[in-house]
């Protein structure tokens, strides 16, 4: 396509689906096609700014289409999971409050809803009667932002424009620049070379953690893990958390991955434990709770904070162990078993908890001092 009527910032963004080079608008078709995968926003997103202008040059209108899959993350298929309903309604209520900002844009937003694979029927469909198909590219530019501002979700979804988030957050603090930048680009930049090596323990935990994970302590079993009955109150606590609102600070995240290799045997069914089966249990544990109910699962950085708490990326601590982070450090701050899930149910259905027990937690949760990772 000759795309001397985009501006050189959208030219250099452009990259061809398939050959070497960008192709040439079909001579018939009765739109341009946008395909809305990863940037649920309609002001500062490249791609749409594309679409708009290449419809108004070919002189047909856009269409702009989002999937809502069935399978999303991905990975949810792998494990026999489907999204919950928290991640569904979460999606649709951002696609619903785009739909208006499109059609300000003298575009209309189309959403199909997937199911068993009919994603690519339906983007065939349109495709097949499009002049021009313009995709968001795969990678998820905008996966990840620092955990402790609860804004990972919405980033990882494309709904805020990550350079504005970059270039706000340099104002108020270094470490979140550190994270949001560093640690996201780091994440993708290991999971692209290194395809799938996130669900194996042998290739992503490295050989001084993977020697030291002896677990002895007896497994809960899955269901109960996944609805927060594991006999730990703080790890209970944080998992009701993440279960009700799709989130997990990152200031208990750490604790409550970290608890994860002291129950191997929880996905083992009965299998032999070996130090490399007790391993990869514990990985696959925390990928199935992970992205079966946060909101921010799936992408790269999300997984790097999960292989991080089996020590991808960390540094021995005493006696060449993994650094033990006991959930029990989140009592320190005043914090008691119960609070984090009163503070989820603030966040989802309004409910008012004691105000001297939200400002505690609160204060622990916005606090640089109380990390516990």
């Amino acid at each position: 396509m000759a795309a001397q009527f985009l501006p050189a910032s959208l030219q250099e963004r452009l990259r061809p689906q398939h050959g070497a080079t960008l192709p040439a608008p079909r001579d018939a078709g009765a739109h341009v096609l946008y395909c809305m995968r990863t940037a649920y926003r309609s002001a500062a997103n490249p791609s749409l700014e594309t679409a708009l202008r290449a419809a108004n040059e070919l002189r047909v209108p856009l269409l702009c289409l989002a999937v809502l899959e069935d399978s999303f993350p991905a990975g949810l298929s792998r494990i026999g999971m489907r999204p919950t309903d928290r991640a569904t309604a979460f999606r649709l209520e951002a696609l619903r409050e785009l739909q208006p900002e499109i059609a300000a844009r003298g575009s209309v937003l189309l959403v199909h809803v997937e199911r068993d694979g009919s994603r690519q029927a339906a983007a065939q469909s349109l495709a097949a009667r499009a002049r021009l198909v313009i995709v968001d590219e795969h990678r998820r530019r905008a996966a990840h932002v620092v955990r402790g501002q609860g804004m990972s979700a919405y980033v990882n979804c494309g709904m805020i424009d990550p350079l504005r988030m970059a270039r706000d957050g340099a104002r108020v603090s270094e470490k979140f620049v550190s994270e949001f930048c560093g640690f996201r680009e780091s994440a993708h930049l290991w999971c692209l070379r290194n395809p799938g090596a996130y669900l194996d323990a042998s290739r992503a935990v490295p050989a001084w953690a993977r020697n030291q994970l002896r677990a002895t302590d007896p497994a809960p079993d899955v269901e109960a893990l996944a609805r927060g009955a594991s006999g730990d109150a703080y790890w209970d606590d944080c998992q009701k958390c993440l279960v009700l609102s799709g989130e997990l600070h990152n200031n208990v995240r750490m604790a409550w991955g970290k608890a994860i290799p002291a129950w191997h045997g929880a996905v083992l069914n009965g299998q032999e434990a070996t130090p490399a089966t007790r391993l990869q249990a514990a990985l696959d544990l925390l990928v199935r709770l992970n992205d079966t109910y946060a909101l921010d699962g799936g992408a790269p950085p999300s997984y790097g904070g999960l292989l991080w708490c089996l020590g991808w990326r960390d540094r021995p601590g005493a006696g060449g162990c993994p650094k033990l982070r006991p959930t029990s450090v989140i009592g320190r701050r005043g914090v008691k078993p119960g609070d984090l899930e009163r503070l989820a149910r603030v966040r989802v259905d309004g409910s008012e908890p004691a105000k001297k027990r939200q400002r505690t937690m609160e204060s622990f949760l916005s606090s640089p001092k109380s990390v516990v990772g």
